[in-house]
């Protein structure tokens, strides 16, 4: 069997500069497999979220409804959700929690609702 020398000094990089390659090349390749175990372990809809919220048409996909069921939650105010400029985002953790049936109750809003109830028997 012939061994052909494909090393550094053949090719005329330096040693410092061939191990730097294999360095870089291995670690790229540690990342990667890293983030694709990391997003296939989140599931498709919740992959490539930014600070664990979803847009409305995520969340509708997460939850398997349309999206302006989604809207109708957020308006009468039975689901969670933060503006983002002119957008919705609802937080992943609030939509697990709607949709096991956990509702995460805003204290703003059970404030308000305990005051309204407490004017109206009054």
């Amino acid at each position: 069997m012939q061994h052909v020398n494909t090393g550094p000094a053949r090719t005329g990089v330096s040693l410092d500069d061939h191990l730097r390659r294999i360095v870089e090349e291995t670690v790229r390749k540690v990342l990667l497999d890293m983030h694709a175990a990391s997003a296939s372990e989140a599931g498709p809809s919740i992959r490539n979220t930014m600070a664990g919220y979803l847009s409305i048409a995520k969340a509708a996909r997460h939850a398997d409804v349309a999206p302006g069921t989604i809207r109708a939650w957020i308006k009468a105010k039975r689901l969670r959700a933060r503006r983002a400029g002119r957008v919705y985002r609802i937080a992943i953790a609030d939509l697990e929690a709607f949709l096991a049936g956990n509702e995460r109750q805003d204290p703003i809003l059970d404030a308000r609702a305990r005051a309204r109830d407490l004017a109206r028997a009054a």
